[in-house]
């Protein structure tokens, strides 16, 4: 973790079982289009290595990715996590702000033609809304904006059916085994 006692900043980096890394910044002082440029500078320089990367809002210390149904807005069917790398390649959480997707992902959507798409090498791109003040400027971004959002991924959401049949379909094959 990093305290700069002046700005009352922190930011923090934590790398868990499963490689799942998450980056976190919060500050008292600091504009909110600051932090999400740091974010966004850590997700370009990284994103050609990730499965997949989001910038959202949170609590302080729910940085990780199995916290994200915790804070707000809970992403649609309330599913934890998306915790099987199997079901990240096909799959989004949820619509966020600012993430990390692959071509597989892009062909998915429903439509993010007002959306800015910079191709970070890799078959790895970064997905940004066209107004991020929306997303980041308040503790959760406007309803009307996140609805608007997840009707342009569409399909590429995970929906608690999905992940139920995937669950199933995993035990199935275990007990075979």
């Amino acid at each position: 973790m990093w305290v700069d006692h002046a700005t009352h900043t922190t930011a923090s980096a934590a790398l868990t079982a499963g490689a799942e890394a998450s980056f976190a910044i919060a500050s008292k002082t600091e504009r909110w289009d600051s932090g999400l440029e740091t974010a966004t500078q850590v997700l370009q320089q990284l994103g050609p290595r990730l499965e997949v990367g989001v910038i959202r809002l949170t609590r302080p210390f729910a940085s990780t990715w199995s916290a994200l149904n915790s804070t707000p807005p809970t992403p649609p069917g309330r599913i934890a996590s998306v915790n099987d790398i199997r079901l990240a390649r096909e799959y989004a959480l949820d619509a966020y702000g600012t993430q990390v997707l692959t071509g597989h992902h892009l062909q998915r959507v429903h439509d993010l033609s007002d959306w800015t798409i910079t191709d970070l090498g890799n078959d790895r791109h970064l997905v940004q809304h066209p107004y991020p003040e929306a997303w980041y400027a308040n503790d959760t971004p406007a309803p009307e904006i996140l609805s608007a959002a997840r009707r342009d991924f569409g399909d590429l959401i995970i929906t608690d059916e999905i992940y139920r049949a995937f669950m199933t379909e995993e035990i199935a094959h275990q007990q075979q085994h």
